[in-house]
């Protein structure tokens, strides 16, 4: 929904079918990293491959968090008409609730706040508490490090999100009402 100018601008220098290589490798890895997250969340054992990846998911869980109260929560919201999965749910060591997102991308931008705001959005209409909202990137060209993007703005985030379900609802809105 969110317009992406240098992703578009990449794209056409490197070629459509490069492009699309580098983001299928991308998205390989991304759901490599999210299932070793969830197994670190637990204290399974992750495949080798992964593990300096893992470390750094370990490394945030030991850093921050208290408890590990999900992982890969399916969560919807019939009113409002969306769904999402999130990638942790816990309490962190200074007592508060959380969502937390994983990020494998170059930085984290204002527009993963978003996300987290539609997640807090679930978690609060399943009765979850949430006072904090986290996304985590771990870094795939240094692995074992990690960097904590806390997102403050939470009603700013939450009205932004909202505007953009209402348009994608609007634009989409055949298919929505089939799906009803």
């Amino acid at each position: 929904m969110i317009e992406k100018p240098y992703l578009d601008n990449w794209r056409h220098r490197v070629g459509r079918e490069d492009a699309d290589k580098v983001l299928r490798r991308a998205a390989e890895f991304g759901t490599k990293l999210h299932g070793a997250a969830q197994k670190v969340a637990w204290r399974e054992p992750v495949e080798a491959e992964i593990e300096p990846y893992a470390a750094a998911v370990r490394a945030f869980l030991d850093k921050h968090v208290l408890e590990v109260l999900g992982t890969e929560l399916e969560l919807v919201n019939p009113d409002l008409r969306f769904g999402g999965t999130l990638d942790l749910y816990c309490q962190l060591k200074d007592g508060t609730y959380a969502v937390v997102d994983y990020k494998t991308t170059a930085q984290l931008t204002r527009e993963h706040g978003l996300q987290l705001a539609a997640y807090a959005l679930l978690c609060r209409k399943h009765g979850l508490r949430v006072n904090r909202r986290l996304a985590v990137r771990v870094k795939k060209n240094r692995p074992g490090e990690f960097y904590v993007r806390q997102f403050e703005d939470h009603q700013e985030d939450v009205q932004a999100f909202l505007g953009l379900l209402e348009f994608w609802l609007w634009r989409h809105r055949a298919a929505v009402r089939r799906a009803s």
